[in-house]
């Protein structure tokens, strides 16, 4: 996610860097969010406050570091194709039908 795409996701501007971070480390201390953006002590606070508040980053205790976070909003669009469609098993008297999106296959049971 280069950072002139920050604003069309809702995620704020200098946040590229704290997030690459996460994922290439892991997790960091949150006292690197000012290195890590370039901005000053206040702004520097605003922007992982705003990735937490969106689930992008996640934490264990309020000033404990921070890791990545992956909600379901933004999943398939950072990740697309990463999860393919899990087909819905729909019982039948005699055998099971399975559904794909656009797709039915009817299978007989067995004995």
């Amino acid at each position: 996610m280069p950072e002139q795409c920050a604003d069309d996701q809702g995620i704020p501007k200098g946040s590229w860097r704290l997030l690459r971070e996460a994922i290439l480390v892991g997790e960091f201390p949150r006292a690197r969010a000012a290195e890590l953006t370039g901005y000053q002590d206040r702004q520097a606070r605003t922007v992982p406050s705003e990735l937490i508040a969106k689930g992008v980053l996640v934490f264990d205790t309020p000033k404990g570091a921070v890791r990545p976070g992956f909600p379901s909003t933004v999943i398939e669009r950072w990740f697309p194709g990463l999860y393919q469609p899990r087909p819905m098993v729909a019982a039948a008297s005699h055998g099971y039908k399975v559904h794909f999106k656009g797709f039915e296959q009817e299978y007989l049971a067995h004995g």
